[in-house]
């Protein structure tokens, strides 16, 4: 009894007789057509070493068995296998067979008749020069019987990887069909992978932010895995190279891609600042990875090499999620991203180690995963900007405040100085007052003339005195409120202007050198004499035994300089606030002057801050001025 099965689904339609075991091409189930193990039985020839000839003469029972297993579970054997065909359609309908491991080294299919034996093959090492169909797969023609008889065929595969069984036998009307779809979302993918390349140069150029040139990296990288597992590299990029598909394939593309991973992954979630230690787990899964690949060179690890492949990609999902844990936002994004191409990474290894069979979803994990990705990474870049920039202008209103508060403090001086103004004044209209009595009592009393003027000139001293202690005060109290300025400057970094609050042009900047070189007296740098005399030029000093001049600025980091005074100070300052953790780029904008000027005075700065830090614990901007 014929027992026939239709099963519908998304890519075949196989009708079957129980009974044969025959696959039964007819109009009605000419596309897509799955060889399954029901039609196939398969030969290993062990010795790889048995021509068609042979294996034809030996045909049995014994030697071809029903299929236990849809691989080839010996990579290093030949496997041949038998199915049967019969034409139950018209005889215009031409048929291609289709083998979707584009990486099998030799697809061969044999048929007899008449008694002569016809072959064809083709391969991963055959130029696409010489193949039957410019395609990415490994396509042939399957020429069918005359209607209403039965043809068998003999396929031969040669691998070193795993190969499933998976032969899909198409009508070239459907063929056709589907190939023009594929490559036609194919080279949809493609474009939106450069378009994201090219929005991120964009991005780039534009923010200058090194995360989008490490992504730029990532996404090329796996555009390459991309390229050499639908074998489009191959056909269009080096045609005539087959022996670089090994090479990229299995060493050059998977190193790139999970190296750019980590180092972008690393980056973004800025793993060595928050916490080492998953930032050296990280590394360390890489340099396993690395030295599994190694020794693949002299052992056979290629197993081993598909088992560690996903695990550089789940330790950087762990550390994901540790580190949106422990309050780092912008990784929340990040976790999707990373568990979508972790879960690709997997479904590849397994489909490649024959776990998984072969289907439209399985080949292109891949791709629908980075698409997505790069998606989902897009925005958790977008979005972690939008956190920068507003920590940013919450760092903005918080010097805004502190500002606010020192100009506060700038009027209460101020008020305070009034006062003590008013005061003074007070003061010399109550003498003035006393000194008018007085002269009026003088010139009424001329016989206590003497006794008057000796009266008048105590109260004169005694004004004098009470005038240059105001003098003295008034000093003082405006010293007072410098040095505050400058203890709270040096207390905590400030931007620049606040510091020109304190430090307004040369001049003040000059006296501030000036107090700060000589405070504690003159010495002649040229005969160590420690008397002096104003020179004719302002803050220039000449010793009073050989007449050498010396400036305010010389033997100081500010001798010389070609750029503002204040500028420079607050370089200074910056760079010792930050211990030279500056971009060279601030420094420059700072002092409106060229990137190589502002490199080569911290490097003066730094040096001088290292020579004084092996003497001093603390050493304070102020120092570092003067050598």
């Amino acid at each position: 009894m014929k027992i026939s099965f239709v099963i519908l689904s998304w890519f075949f339609l196989v009708v079957r007789s129980n009974a044969s075991d025959v696959l039964v091409l007819s109009n009605k189930n000419a596309n897509g057509i799955s060889l399954t193990d029901n039609y196939l039985t398969v030969f290993e020839d062990t010795t790889s070493i048995l021509t068609i000839n042979a294996v034809i003469a030996n045909d049995s029972a014994e030697k071809f068995k029903s299929i236990t297993y849809n691989f080839n579970i010996h990579p290093t054997s030949t496997y041949w296998m038998k199915f049967a065909v019969k034409n139950e359609g018209d005889p215009f309908t031409q048929y291609v067979i289709e083998n979707y491991y584009s990486h099998t080294k030799e697809f061969s299919i044999f048929y007899v008749e008449n008694g002569k034996v016809f072959q064809q093959t083709t391969g991963e090492y055959i130029t696409y020069a010489h193949r039957n169909f410019q395609h990415k797969n490994l396509v042939l023609d399957l020429p069918i019987p005359e209607i209403g008889k039965e043809r068998i065929y003999y396929i031969k595969i040669i691998s070193a990887l795993y190969v499933n069984f998976n032969f899909v036998i198409n009508s070239q009307h459907s063929f056709s069909h589907y190939s023009t779809n594929e490559y036609f979302l194919l080279g949809i993918y493609y474009g939106i992978i450069l378009l994201l390349i090219l929005y991120n140069i964009i991005l780039f150029f534009t923010i200058r932010a090194k995360l989008y040139i490490l992504y730029i990296f990532y996404l090329l990288s796996g555009m390459l895995i991309s390229l050499n597992e639908d074998k489009l590299g191959y056909q269009y990029l080096w045609p005539e190279n087959p022996e670089l598909n090994p090479l990229l394939s299995f060493h050059i593309a998977p190193l790139l891609l999970v190296f750019c991973f980590l180092l972008y992954s690393s980056n973004f979630l800025e793993l060595y600042k928050r916490i080492k230690t998953l930032f050296i787990l990280v590394w360390i899964s890489f340099a396993i990875y690395v030295s599994i690949f190694i020794l693949n060179f002299y052992f056979p690890l290629l197993i081993a090499i598909r088992i560690l492949t996903p695990l550089p990609f789940l330790i950087v999902f762990i550390s994901t999620i540790i580190i949106y844990i422990n309050g780092y936002k912008s990784a929340r994004f990040f976790i999707l991203g990373s568990g979508l191409i972790l879960s690709s990474i997997i479904l590849i290894q397994l489909r490649a180690l024959a776990i998984i069979m072969g289907s439209i979803f399985t080949v292109y994990i891949f791709n629908y995963s980075l698409i997505i990705e790069s998606i989902i990474l897009s925005i958790a870049l977008s979005d972690r900007i939008g956190i920068i920039r507003k920590e940013k202008e919450a760092a903005q209103l918080s010097v805004l405040k502190e500002l606010e508060e020192k100009e506060q403090l700038q009027i209460e001086v101020n008020k305070q100085l009034s006062e003590k103004q008013q005061l003074q004044q007070k003061v010399n209209l109550e003498l003035e007052i006393k000194v008018t009595e007085r002269t009026k009592e003088l010139s009424s009393r001329s016989e206590e003339l003497e006794i008057a003027n000796i009266k008048l000139q105590s109260l004169i001293d005694q004004t004098n005195n009470m005038n240059i202690k105001l003098d003295l005060d008034n000093w003082e109290l405006k010293k007072d409120v410098r040095h505050e300025l400058v203890q709270r400057i040096t207390g905590q970094e400030v931007s620049i202007d606040m510091f020109k609050t304190v430090f307004k042009d040369d001049v003040t900047c000059l006296r501030f050198l000036d107090e700060l070189k000589w405070s504690e007296g003159f010495v002649c740098t040229k005969c160590q004499y420690t008397k002096y005399k104003e020179a004719d030029t302002s803050f220039v000093r000449k010793c009073s035994r050989c007449s050498h001049p010396e400036s305010v600025t010389a033997n100081t980091l500010l001798h010389g300089i070609k750029f503002s005074i204040p500028h420079a100070l607050y370089m200074i300052y910056l760079i010792h606030a930050r211990r030279g953790d500056i971009k060279l780029e601030a420094l420059a904008d700072i002092s409106g002057i060229s990137i190589v000027s502002a490199s080569k005075f911290r490097a003066k700065v730094m040096e001088k801050m290292l020579q004084l830090e092996k003497k001093h614990k603390n050493v304070t901007w102020e120092q570092i001025i003067l050598n």
